[in-house]
């Protein structure tokens, strides 16, 4: 019995993904041994499209083959495949949210979460009565009327990707770039050609070509990555100042600085100092989310770019900053606290530049730092 599927076709494709998979794997394994939950989910990305390129081609050489292995062999390859699309659009989520704004919104835990659940109670009831897919007595796989539901979730997932992104560049300005459109075109491309064409195998060449496009812009975009922190570094700060100058964007320059980390070093040695960065890093990005950026300036200063000049959203920000650092040290079991010294300069006429606004804001901070010093 003919089963509709192009074997060899469908080998050469997924073992061709495969191929270029195990490449990133190894080419970026030092990235994924970072305890960075941004590096293992991509990590995991790789993972799960690896083994869907090789269930894919097992459940289709196992397709209408005689005996009750090849029925396990083609029912779990598929219900693998199944949950695994899935899978896919969370992790891209997760990424999308974590990279753009530092963690993952209310909504966009409801949104992801509600998706998968549909989805994997629609292979529950699978088992019982085939609603998704099915596979005969000659053990042939046949698509059910509720197989286009995971299309359907697949191509919402990533049309609230492209709505986070443009939400994120509204907020953000200039200053968020990632490459969410290398990931999003492909996918779609690959799921639609191979739920109107059935016996093709696009989906996970598809996404396989977006997860390449998507780790070589963010290799790209390691240039502007301090190391340690993870942040953007000096050299965007320079790209930044002329970008400004050439759209006339008004913006305000936080300069911050971890106060006492010299006596963290000291005390706790350089290990735990670049914990407390860290630390500090993080917390920074979760406070300013998809309002601006924040860049590793010189050892323990900051620089916080904020996509707005309006001084109500400055205080408030200075107060979520301050306030998710009570919250830090309040249940953190460090033997320190961590606590900031800050400068802040909103553009105006006499600060026009990038460079005079951190020079200005500088000066801030430092007075600032002096009163906390007359404190001790």
């Amino acid at each position: 019995m003919s089963n509709g599927i192009n074997t060899m076709a469908v080998f050469i494709a997924n073992g061709l993904a495969l191929v270029l998979i195990s490449q990133y794997l190894f080419s970026y394994g030092f990235r994924f041994t970072k305890d960075r939950n941004e590096d293992k989910i991509i990590r995991y990305m790789l993972l799960i499209c690896a083994v869907a390129c090789l269930a894919d081609p097992l459940a289709s050489i196992f397709d209408s083959r005689p005996g009750k292995l090849s029925y396990l062999i083609v029912y779990l390859a598929n219900l693998y495949l199944y949950v695994s699309n899935m899978l896919i659009g969370s992790c891209w989520i997760i990424v999308l949210n974590k990279h753009l704004i530092g963690s993952l919104p209310r909504h966009q835990k409801i949104v992801m979460g509600s998706l998968s659940l549909l989805g994997i109670l629609a292979l529950v009831v699978n088992f019982f009565t085939p609603v998704v897919f099915t596979v005969d007595s000659f053990n042939t796989y046949h698509r059910e009327s509720l197989f286009w539901l995971y299309t359907v979730i697949e191509c919402i997932f990533m049309v609230d990707s492209i709505f986070v992104y443009i939400q994120t560049k509204i907020k953000g300005g200039i200053f968020k770039f990632f490459p969410v459109l290398r990931f999003v075109f492909p996918v779609v491309l690959g799921v639609l050609v191979q739920s109107f064409f059935y016996g093709v195998s696009t989906i996970w060449p598809a996404i396989t070509i977006s997860l390449s496009g998507f780790l070589n812009g963010l290799r790209n975009e390691s240039l502007y990555r301090d190391s340690l922190t993870n942040l953007f570094n000096r050299l965007y700060l320079t790209d930044v100042g002329e970008e400004l100058k050439r759209k006339k964007k008004s913006i305000t320059v936080c300069m911050i600085d971890l106060n006492y980390f010299k006596e963290i070093n000291d005390k706790y040695g350089h290990g735990e100092g670049d914990r407390a960065l860290i630390s500090t890093a993080q917390l920074m990005v979760n406070s300013v989310g998809a309002l601006g950026n924040v860049v590793r300036y010189a050892g323990d200063e900051f620089v916080i770019l904020l996509n707005t000049v309006r001084r109500d959203h400055v205080e408030e920000f200075i107060e979520t900053l301050q306030h998710n650092f009570d919250e830090y040290n309040r249940f953190s079991t460090k033997e320190y606290k961590l606590s900031l010294s800050i400068g802040v300069c909103i553009q105006n006429d006499e600060f026009a530049n990038l460079d005079a606004m951190i020079t200005e804001a500088d000066r801030l901070m430092y007075i600032e730092k002096a009163k906390l010093g007359h404190k001790r």
